[in-house]
């Protein structure tokens, strides 16, 4: 399989406040646009494919190497094996497209080329193993708050990390670790649907999928800009959590969840009611005869 790696000669610059948002200005000639962060707007010139860095700078001295293709069979597994060859700093893979994207449970993320932003960060964690369930919903919380800044949408989150807008799932997420790295390498594979129209979806996805285009109207929105913001987000969250622990990410899972409350039904089980995400992370639920539940994984339906 041909895969075209983009090698920008400029390196994207954003500065970030203390709690991690963006502020400043990035002048990526790369790609002949300038984008202002302070304002939220971007002059495109590029009509067509965006071009990203080749590196981008998140603070503290830190650069993340972005490797950019126009297509990879799943840019978790391009990361995975980035990581084999001796990469172990923090890293970013995006691709124009996937030809074997995927989800939890092994689930096929339908991945068309330039339509949604397909990419995978690599981030070294100094957790513990026992903590690192808690991962998907960091990576939950930091992406919702991506999309907001970048796109000025909200979206609700279906535990433990869907993002669901207008009820139907726009982004999935998969955090997947290395095994033979020595360090605890997070691979945080992230498909958000951009620009899909409702014709762009297969039939079988139309009621169940929808894009950031579809709900806000604008399906010219940057992929460049909303990887900045993600890369801010996540370097904020994931060192909170490292620092801080789980609180303050549960704090915020809890302020835009769409799960609790609701009637719900995990792998094909009997009809719970969800009440609660534990300190650990795990869904607390109850049964129709008032028995207390929890699921530390799990595919799970509203009813």
């Amino acid at each position: 399989m041909k895969r075209e790696l983009v090698h920008s000669p400029a390196a994207g610059r954003l500065d970030s406040r203390a709690d991690g948002r963006l502020d400043g200005r990035l002048d990526s000639r790369a790609d002949s646009r300038v984008y202002s962060p302070a304002n939220g707007q971007a002059q495109r010139v590029l009509a067509q494919r965006e071009a990203f860095p080749a590196n981008l700078e998140v603070g503290n001295g830190q650069i993340w190497p972005i490797f950019h293709s126009t297509q990879v069979d799943s840019t978790n597994l391009e990361a995975l094996r980035l990581i084999d060859s001796g990469h172990h700093k923090p890293l970013i893979v995006v691709a124009d497209s996937q030809s074997a994207g995927r989800c939890r449970h092994k689930i096929i993320w339908e991945s068309p080329s330039n339509l949604g932003l397909w990419l995978s960060f690599v981030w070294f964690s100094k957790v513990t193993w026992a903590q690192m369930p808690q991962s998907t919903l960091v990576l939950a919380v930091a992406v919702k708050e991506a999309i907001k800044e970048a796109c000025d949408l909200d979206l609700g989150i279906k535990w433990p990390n869907d993002l669901l807008g207008g009820g139907k799932k726009c982004a999935g997420l998969l955090v997947e670790t290395a095994p033979k790295s020595p360090q605890k390498a997070l691979v945080l594979g992230i498909g958000i649907n951009l620009s899909q129209r409702c014709r762009d979806f297969p039939i079988s996805l139309r009621d169940t999928a929808t894009s950031l285009g579809m709900l806000s109207g604008n399906f010219n929105l940057s992929r460049t800009k909303l990887t900045f913001s993600l890369a801010y987000r996540i370097k904020y969250w994931f060192e909170k959590w490292e620092l801080e622990g789980f609180t303050e990410v549960r704090r915020a899972w809890l302020k835009d969840n769409l799960t609790l409350g609701r009637e719900i039904v995990v792998d094909n089980g009997l009809p719970l009611l969800a009440i609660d995400l534990d300190q650990s992370g795990a869904l607390v639920a109850k049964t129709t005869n008032d028995q207390i539940v929890t699921f530390n994984t799990g595919e799970i339906r509203f009813v």
